[in-house]
């Protein structure tokens, strides 16, 4: 904690007594809670970034702009347990664009239907990036692990076809539930943690 202090304190020194900075805008393709900031992966220009900003609510699919900020190489974040070869720590963010106030563009790229855990896994290529609506049982409820709690769901009609979902809420062993989340493939989370396919940022619907 006291890292991220000292580094936003630089931070604000240095940009402090500069004129008007550049900002950094982008989709937001994966975020992480941290105590009191957010790091963000943004698609800008067709460019991954990782920034590090203040603490802000911001999901999945949301378009934010934050300030220019500093560029630090292989820094090592304690609380996620990863190291992030290139990061910019920004004092300032908003979200200019939020998923949920994108109705023409979130209708596009919200795959109609429920699907099954079968299904999701045979068409993952296509379904990459898509939001979509998911029907399955919980095998396994894990909570708070790099701040988000973590269910394996299981297609009802056939317990090999097994997927893990990440979200925000609470759920039970045994039930049988449906969600929205957005589904990547061929995720590196770090620490170890890969996953062929993967549901990010659910919400529980039923």
């Amino acid at each position: 904690m006291k890292q991220f202090f000292l580094i936003f304190f630089l931070i604000f020194l240095l940009t402090s007594s500069l004129k008007a900075q550049s900002t950094h805008k982008g989709e937001v393709l994966e975020t992480f809670q941290v105590e009191n900031y957010t790091y963000v992966k943004i698609n800008e220009h067709s460019k991954e970034t990782w920034i590090a900003i203040p603490k802000l609510d911001v999901q999945v699919g949301d378009q934010i702009e934050t300030s220019e900020g500093i560029i630090m190489k292989d820094f090592k974040s304690t609380t996620l347990k990863r190291t992030f070869p290139e990061i910019i720590f920004a004092t300032k963010a908003s979200i200019i664009n939020s998923r949920e106030g994108k109705k023409g563009a979130s209708t596009s790229s919200k795959v109609p239907g429920v699907f099954t855990v079968g299904k999701v896994l045979e068409n993952s290529k296509e379904l990459n990036g898509k939001i979509i609506t998911l029907k399955g049982k919980i095998t396994k409820f894990t909570p708070k692990i790099m701040n988000k709690n973590w269910l394996h769901i299981t297609d009802l009609n056939n317990e090999k076809a097994d997927l893990v979902v990440t979200t925000n809420e609470n759920a039970n062993v045994g039930d049988i539930i449906t969600l929205s989340g957005t589904v990547m493939t061929n995720k590196d989370l770090g620490a170890g943690y890969f996953f062929k396919v993967i549901v990010e940022d659910a919400r529980i619907t039923k």
